[in-house]
């Protein structure tokens, strides 16, 4: 499991997150009196790195409520609750920012700083805060695994595997640094490695969920899907409520090319009762979405979106947008593309947002029967995504693969789709062969008489 972006909420925290067993030696300083509040905020930082987040969230909440002068308890909690209302999470920071920091630990100090300088959206100062604190404490553990993620987000790949190679080093327990070595090796088209790093993720936490689900992401990407439903079953046996599963269970699916089984995914998903609305919601219209696009039905595809589903994340999605485009919605469509846009002008060049604008470009010339420029519009947004994990862009890169592939046989150009479709091959041999009969399909349904 891998969230998107570095954000103050949940996945931020996650970024700070240690086991208990680091907190046991370097003898962490917290500063509060009460040993109560300090177990239970230590036992929010083991839940914490097993992504185990509502029980994160409550350990947080009792550390606060029984010490609400313990500083890191508060900042912990505010960061680990992404449902707070925007009032309370200003009335959280005020409070936070009227802390003296000289009352606090060297490691308080810095957490403090660094993130109050993130909320005031001061990325320079936050970095030269991580800057000044490594300088003095190059082997801390927090700092070191925020310094990484920090270089995940900017695709700094090398500098990204040094840093948490270092932290399995000076924290040889460290799981979470394994975690992000296996999505770091993903991200380079390294599976093999990947794997690896996933398996002794799994060896060093056996009853965790996350280790499973890391290693399903692998397997499904890589079209071993038995092998890797197995392992995301794994995951929610070892944590039923473990959303995230469900999730890449239909993400799964989707690879597979099947709509068979979907409506049992979101059914249990329902009946575990915490995975939220929103994501019920995106679940049941993305597939819906995706249902209809197996055969087809543009259309339908676009109305899937309409209705309750409209307020979900999928009426927005790249699927729907190829429907609103074959459709003749242009004026609809072309919204999302201008919001992309004014987004890569604050500074997201080279990123994901990057690839989704040449993946639309690419839509777009497909439907007019410019093949030749889908192709290299696709080629550009394949430039930009990597595999590294379902939801970070891994299932992405396939899907616009396949409609690269579609761009390149339907403009003529057999040997550079014949070269696609070995390089694909070899990381999902299922998903390769997918791609020549939707894009046989394809082409027979343009064939057909309106």
């Amino acid at each position: 499991m891998q969230r998107k972006s570095l954000i103050i909420g949940a996945a931020v925290l996650a970024s700070v997150v240690v086991s208990w067993f680091i907190l046991a030696q370097r003898h962490p300083e917290w500063s509060t009196d009460n040993p109560a509040a300090l177990a239970e905020f230590e036992l929010g930082q083991q839940a914490q790195a097993k992504i185990y987040w509502d029980e994160a969230k409550a350990h947080f909440d009792k550390a606060s409520e029984l010490d609400p002068s313990f500083v890191m308890a508060r900042l912990f909690r505010l960061l680990a609750n992404e449902k707070r209302t925007d009032e309370d999470r200003q009335t959280a920071f005020t409070w936070l920012k009227k802390v003296d920091p000289s009352l606090l630990k060297p490691r308080e100090r810095f957490l403090l700083g660094y993130y109050m300088a993130r909320f005031d959206r001061n990325e320079a100062g936050a970095h030269q805060i991580l800057l000044n604190y490594l300088n003095d404490e190059p082997d801390d553990p927090f700092a070191l695994n925020i310094q990484g993620q920090l270089q995940v987000s900017r695709q700094d790949w090398d500098a990204a595997e040094k840093t948490f190679v270092r932290l399995t080093e000076v924290a040889p327990n460290r799981v979470e640094a394994y975690n992000q070595l296996g999505y770091l090796a993903l991200a380079r088209g390294r599976f093999d490695e990947g794997e690896k790093m996933f398996r002794t993720y799994m060896y060093l936490a056996p009853d965790q969920a996350n280790p499973h689900d890391s290693l399903g992401e692998l397997l499904a990407l890589a079209g071993r899907y038995a092998e890797a439903r197995e392992q995301f079953e794994q995951a929610l046996r070892d944590k039923p409520d473990f959303c995230a599963s469900f999730q890449h269970l239909l993400d799964t699916a989707l690879l597979e090319g099947t709509a068979s089984g979907i409506d049992s995914i979101i059914e249990r998903t329902r009946t575990v009762g915490t995975c939220g609305d929103s994501m019920l919601l995106e679940m049941e219209c993305g597939s819906r979405i995706f249902s209809a696009l197996l055969t087809h039905d543009w259309e339908a595809a676009w109305n899937a979106g309409l209705g309750p589903c409209a307020s979900s994340r999928s009426a927005f999605d790249l699927p729907r947008y190829q429907a609103g485009v074959r459709t003749g919605r242009l004026g609809e469509v072309s919204a999302w593309e201008s919001k992309l846009r004014e987004e890569l002008g604050k500074g997201s060049s080279g990123s994901v947002k990057e690839g989704v604008l040449h993946h639309m470009s690419g839509v777009r010339m497909l439907a007019e029967g410019n093949g030749s420029g889908a192709a290299l519009a696709f080629a550009r947004a394949d430039s930009l995504l990597t595999y590294r994990g379902l939801s970070e862009g891994g299932l992405f890169k396939l899907f616009n693969r396949q409609m690269w592939y579609e761009a390149l046989t339907s403009s003529g150009q057999q040997d550079a789709a014949d070269s696609l479709l070995k390089d694909t091959r070899a990381v999902n041999a299922p998903f390769a062969e997918l791609m020549v009969q939707r894009a046989s399909r394809l082409a027979t349904a343009s064939r057909q008489p309106e």
